[in-house]
């Protein structure tokens, strides 16, 4: 009796094979998530929407940061310029969102 092993890819493969056929991948979509949802929390009165979505991008940077940590200290650009690092946003959200 023979066995095959399937050699399948890792996370961090994924995301590149992604990012190579549709020009996205979890981090490109973390950072602009993350931007949106910054810019709509600074804006909105009512920000309990938001909530769902906050949460959501909380777990897909902590996907982010098993696969890619390096990827986590990256800085999400702003309309205004100013700069956040992208493992610092849930927990402004949820501040904001408190």
């Amino acid at each position: 009796m023979t066995a095959t092993l399937i050699a399948f890819p890792t996370l961090q493969e994924r995301d590149d094979m992604e990012f190579e056929r549709c020009g996205t991948s979890s981090y490109t979509r973390a950072i602009e998530e993350a931007a949106a949802l910054l810019k709509a929390a600074w804006s909105m009165p009512d920000r309990a929407p938001l909530t769902s979505r906050a949460e959501g991008l909380a777990r897909s940077i902590g996907r982010l940061a098993l696969g890619r940590p390096e990827k986590v200290g990256d800085f999400v650009v702003l309309d205004d310029g100013s700069r956040i690092e992208l493992r610092a946003v849930p927990p402004m959200l949820a501040a904001m969102l408190a």
